[in-house]
């Protein structure tokens, strides 16, 4: 296991740096097997008089930059994404 900290650089659909007077954060994830984001981020589909409620509906959005072997991946995502067969436990949940 190694941890590293450094400075990121930001994506196209990250350029969004606060969620009102709120900064966005984003951790980011890498892993030989899988690379993501996880970013704070407003629910921009409110704008204008209802600007308010993107933050009343902020969200966390996960973004994947890079999978390999996607089909080792268990657990409910990659039953979400079809890469695996949908288990009982997932059923249950959805």
């Amino acid at each position: 296991f190694e941890l590293v900290l450094r400075r990121g650089h930001r994506q196209h659909a990250m350029m969004q740096t606060t969620i009102g007077n709120l900064p966005r954060e984003c951790v980011v994830i890498a892993s030989e097997k899988l690379h993501f984001y996880v970013c704070s981020s407003p629910a921009s589909e409110y704008y204008g008089p209802l600007r308010y409620l993107s933050l009343k509906y902020a969200h966390l959005d996960l973004i994947m930059v890079q999978t390999r072997e996607a089909e080792s991946f268990t657990g409910l995502l990659p039953e979400l994404w079809g890469l695996q067969p949908m288990s009982e436990s997932s059923k249950a949940v959805l």
